[in-house]
């Protein structure tokens, strides 16, 4: 019977690029800080891609005035650096009315490391 104590674990993983309007200029730490202020406790652990970005995806980007997110956390100890990028640019479905994200986080990827964290040691 599980323990009536233990409090989940919060993983956290932040956006690769911001988004004008809602996130510009944000860097990890202020997604962090956000996160923590309206769950009212402290983030257990944070995922971050630490893959480079592609140029040109980037480029995309700012035109739309979205930039990467900068991985400011790096005296944090919670912080897992992996490779979390899906290998290829996302391709815009034809009819799609939503504007959606070209670089996203691999789910495979997210999945092993997530393991890892909830594996029992």
């Amino acid at each position: 019977m599980p323990s009536k104590n233990r409090t989940p674990k919060i993983i956290f993983i932040p956006n690769i690029v911001s988004k004008w309007g809602q996130t510009h200029g944000f860097k990890a730490s202020d997604y962090v800080y956000e996160i923590e202020k309206y769950i009212g406790r402290k983030i257990d652990y944070i995922l971050m891609n630490n893959k480079k970005l592609p140029k040109s995806s980037l480029q995309k980007y700012e035109l739309e005035k979205s930039y990467a997110v900068l991985d400011d956390l790096a005296e944090d100890n919670r912080v897992m650096r992996a490779d979390l990028l899906k290998a290829v640019e996302v391709n815009p479905i034809k009819g799609d009315r939503v504007k959606r994200s070209l670089l996203r986080h691999d789910s495979k990827k997210l999945m092993r490391e997530i393991f890892s964290i909830l594996k029992p040691r």
